[in-house]
């Protein structure tokens, strides 16, 4: 007789899946239905975004309607509708309505990840170089900037540091000699003291700098 405490087989677990694509395939007996819900949910992938906004800034179709100025049969219509039939201007109200502003941004196909950080970490020092023009004309911005900018500069290099962490456990996990990578090697000089970080070690220093360090 089997104990009711007995851990369940690893096989019969439950498992995980990463996404809601993966999950239908998985689990449905009809492939031919599975797929056709995947394809749904591909077709309506803005519009399924839109309503979840909606739902969770407690907005109605007819609040949504009252500011876009029409009716809520149109809301409802937008709604059950498919992504390709979205007009761009309606998808600019709709969002205008929730209080949204709409930004198209064209990339290049074959963008890889460290390609699209590079772009955002230039937007990044745009908007910095910005926000060090408007301390210049007042000193209690200037202050708040001061305040605003030491809490990203944490921030910042916490991100860094816990993706290069994760990378250097998977050298690890390869068998590479981490320390022998020149880049790493730095990096452990800067931590010790022996030597200045450089703007190259922004984005592989494995500790958060400590107060006064110099950030590039």
């Amino acid at each position: 007789m089997t104990k009711s405490n007995e851990k369940a087989n690893p096989s019969e677990e439950r498992r995980r899946h990463s996404s809601i694509e993966e999950m239908v395939r998985d689990l449905s007996a009809d492939k031919e239905f599975g797929e056709a819900v995947i394809k749904e949910i591909a077709e309506r992938t803005i519009i399924d975004h839109l309503m979840a906004f909606r739902t969770r800034l407690h907005l109605s179709q007819k609040d949504i309607a009252d500011k876009m100025k029409c009716t809520q049969s149109r809301i409802s219509k937008l709604e059950s509708g498919t992504d390709d039939n979205l007009r761009l201007g309606d998808l600019a109200s709709y969002g205008k309505a929730m209080g949204f502003n709409l930004e198209i941004t064209f990339t290049p196909e074959n963008w890889t990840i460290t390609d699209e950080i590079k772009y955002h970490a230039i937007s990044i020092k745009s908007l910095l170089d910005q926000l060090a023009e408007q301390a210049k004309k007042d000193h209690s911005i200037a202050k708040e900037t001061a305040k605003f900018l030491v809490e990203a500069r944490v921030n910042l290099a916490r991100i860094v540091h816990d993706a290069t962490t994760t990378v250097l456990s998977a050298l690890n996990t390869f068998g590479a000699k981490v320390h022998s990578l020149p880049i790493i090697r730095r990096a452990i000089l800067v931590q010790q003291k022996h030597v200045e970080p450089d703007c190259d070690l922004a984005a592989t220093s494995t500790t958060l700098p400590p107060q006064g360090a110099t950030v590039c």
